[in-house]
């Protein structure tokens, strides 16, 4: 089974979402014709968005009669539109959490915080990694904590590669074998360069 063509995966997501946008968001899948439905349980509510074949769980907890409490561990999106439409739910209600996508051969990662993304980084078929920030939302006493985000994302790229060289080390492909420890090392380096700033602050 091939990879599909663009993948978005969303951790550590918090969003505290007021009663109209949430009404917004449900009116803007349906106008995209996606299938929805809810399921209750003890902890909570899912909101069930259907899109083909493809099927997600949205946990949502009633905090007051004018808020809900969107909490995602892990999340998985396959439809670019729906991403776009999760994105934008993060940054127009403040939310937190860390944002992966990958298409045309690029893979980026998004961290956002209060509906801000203050750090992003960025490979094109495994070259060219860059690390992005957004120093004006970032205050000096918080630096020390961006230092840590910065380090979580890469820590998550050196996961992410590591899964590829598994994979190329069972297939025996000597070529990628050889051009993902190359990228493994430089983001090796990267983290030992962030932990030595981290340190000095």
């Amino acid at each position: 089974m091939s990879e599909p063509a663009f993948r978005a995966q969303f951790k550590d997501i918090r969003i505290e979402l007021p009663r109209p946008m949430l009404k917004s968001f449900i009116h803007k899948l349906l106008s995209s014709n996606y299938k929805l439905t809810w399921r209750h349980d003890k902890n909570g509510i899912e909101l069930v968005i259907q899109t083909g074949e493809d099927r997600l769980l949205i946990p949502m907890k009633l905090e007051s009669e004018r808020k809900t409490l969107v909490e995602v561990k892990e999340l998985e999106v396959i439809t670019e539109e729906l991403a776009l439409s999760i994105e934008d739910l993060i940054t127009d209600c403040g939310g937190s959490g860390v944002v992966r996508t990958f298409v045309d051969g690029i893979h980026c990662v998004s961290y956002f915080d209060q509906g801000k993304i203050v750090s992003v980084l960025k490979t094109e078929d495994g070259e060219d990694i860059t690390v992005a920030d957004s120093v004006s939302s970032i205050s000096p006493q918080n630096k020390k904590q961006h230092s840590s985000i910065k380090q979580f994302v890469v820590n998550a790229e050196i996961d992410y590669y590591l899964m590829e060289l598994k994979e190329a080390l069972d297939k025996n492909d000597r070529s990628s074998v050889t051009h993902l420890k190359k990228i493994l090392s430089r983001l090796a380096l990267n983290k030992k360069q962030l932990s030595s700033v981290k340190s000095q602050c």
